[in-house]
């Protein structure tokens, strides 16, 4: 490439400006005197090593013009010749000649350094094996090439189906790849065309292959509801309905369902490892029914957990049920087999189920784990204890009062409207337990009391220990099997621990149940309220 070469007279002020220039390698401009064109030799570009011999010319030309440019700064001898002063040179324009020095001198550093071999082999990326996936977050299920994981309905469907959520396909559970030349893009995702629907189906998507949002659909080949991914044999999954009558093959290699043997059958809920799991201490719920609980109109849930111990049974079909607009807290865990959601429910924490049913205003916040291992806990023994036939039957007026009493067996006890007994510590046995409107029994201190048939709490009664102790000092046990074993009344307050394992509780409308309460079925009366760990009373 030729250079663009700029003619200036022997004597111009223009050094500074060409000092400039040269320093900045303004590029393709070579700047010189005539003088210094008439007596300047070229460099032969053979002698050129990594520096491109198609700018031979401009290298040769900022060398000249370096040395021209040095020669005018220092005022040297050959203008002294010519009769002008010689002078000495400023500070700055020492500066200016050690640099360009510096600059010729790397350049011809550089023409003597051998041109580098470019090796392609060395600059195509190498990131080694991908790193050992790690799937303790989820509820998950290794296999032999992936692993299985219930996460629930995956973040991108909300993103790609967020203008048409009534279109977006129901994801009961995925399978990813973990080795061969499919990892880590190939993800298998189950469920059904849409919430509900009966055609089941799988969506299959490689990552870098077309859309995530548009991923190959594979409907299911019978119509039987949503599918669940259940096991894997290498790259062919085995599905089952939810309702566990069908089973299938699906090949991901050929993309072809295949039909599985009835020895295929997997039992119905797989044991996962990692992820969250539901609370495990009976402590930890604040309703826990052995078979079935249902939350009526606007109850609110302040704090503690809700759960179903038993798997499906007879023609129960739902075993946890939410009436509508029931508020919970964003703690609160929901754990049963199946979960059905009413209307403007919302759940903002987390869903443990293998079945979760909705209305159209329902909504899941938080997130929904399957499958869930059924029994969730083993419940406290009840004690054994019984009254004797002639135990007495015992009547509190409200005018009655006095000290504690102590630990006391007694046959029926009545507690009329506005009396008031207070229990000591310890033991008391009671055949049955009566509060009428506005009557309070109270515990002094921690007691247990055993009550063999049933309790009724009429109108804004109270149970529980004294106002100033926690609802814990309070141990409930109710053996009856009749229903209901525990019927509160409306706006009545219960504070306690309390165990009816054979029993129904019927918990009454408005009130406020402080503590932990179990039972063989829970119906909560709307607009109940309840709550765990409360440390004052009614």
């Amino acid at each position: 490439m030729s250079s663009l070469r700029i003619l200036v007279p022997k004597d111009s002020r223009l050094v500074a400006i060409l000092v400039t220039i040269a320093v900045l390698g303004l590029a393709r401009f070579s700047l010189h005197t005539p003088a210094d064109l008439a007596g300047a030799t070229r460099t032969p570009t053979g002698t050129l090593g990594p520096i491109s011999k198609t700018n031979a010319a401009y290298d040769t030309a900022i060398a000249q013009t370096q040395d021209a440019i040095a020669t005018r700064v220092a005022m040297g001898p050959a203008s002294a010749r010519r009769g002008t002063p010689t002078r000495t040179p400023q500070p700055y324009e020492a500066t200016k000649v050690q640099l360009l020095t510096d600059i010729v001198r790397t350049q011809d550093t550089l023409r003597q350094t051998p041109s580098p071999t470019f090796d392609w082999a060395l600059a195509t990326p190498h990131f080694g094996s991908p790193p050992a996936p790690d799937f303790s977050a989820f509820v998950h299920r290794l296999t032999d090439a992936g692993v299985i994981i219930w996460q629930g309905q995956p973040e991108v469907f909300f993103v790609c189906y967020k203008q048409n959520m009534d279109e977006m396909p129901e994801i009961v559970n995925e399978w990813r790849a973990t080795d061969g030349p499919s990892y880590p893009s190939l993800e298998v995702y189950a469920g059904a065309r849409h919430l509900g629907d009966a055609q089941g189906v799988l969506l299959v998507t490689e990552h870098g292959v077309g859309d995530l949002c548009l991923p190959e659909s594979y409907p299911t080949p019978f119509r039987v509801g949503a599918v669940e991914i259940v096991d894997a044999q290498g790259h062919r999954l085995l599905l089952r309905s939810r309702n566990g009558s069908r089973v299938i093959y699906f090949d991901l290699d050929s993309r072809q369902f295949l039909p599985a043997p009835a020895t295929s059958t997997p039992t119905r809920t797989p044991t996962p490892l990692g992820g969250p799991r539901p609370p495990s201490h009976i402590e930890d719920y604040v309703l826990f029914a052995q078979d079935s609980l249902a939350l009526g109109l606007g109850v609110q849930v302040e704090a503690g957990n809700i759960g179903v111990n038993d798997p499906p049974a007879g023609d129960r079909e739902v075993e946890l049920w939410l009436g509508p607009n029931i508020q919970l807290s964003p703690s609160t865990t929901l754990s049963a087999d199946t979960v059905s959601l009413g209307p403007g429910v919302e759940v903002p924490g987390i869903v443990f189920c293998n079945d979760l049913r909705r209305m159209p205003s329902a909504a899941v916040t938080g997130k929904k784990i399957s499958p869930l291992q059924l029994p969730l806990l083993q419940p406290p023994e009840m004690p054994q204890f019984s009254v004797p036939a002639d135990a007495p039957d015992l009547v509190i007026p409200p005018e009655e009062g006095g000290l504690p009493w102590a630990e006391t067996v007694a046959g029926k006890v009545t507690i009329l409207p506005g009396a008031v007994i207070v229990l000591s510590s310890g033991v008391h046995t009671f055949r049955s337990l009566s509060i009428q409107h506005d009557g309070r029994l109270e515990c002094a201190g921690p007691c247990e009391l055993r009550v063999v048939e049933e309790i009724t709490l009429g109108p804004h009664a109270y149970l529980g220990p004294s106002q100033v102790l926690p609802a814990s000092d309070l141990r409930l046990y109710i053996a009856g099997s009749r229903i209901p074993a525990l019927h509160a009344g409306p706006g009545s307050t219960i504070r306690g621990q309390v165990y009816a394992p054979m029993g129904n509780m019927r918990l009454g409308m408005g009130g406020t149940f402080v503590g932990s309460f179990v039972a063989k079925s829970i119906w909560a009366l709307p607009g109940a309220v309840f709550r765990t760990g409360d440390a004052s009373g009614g």
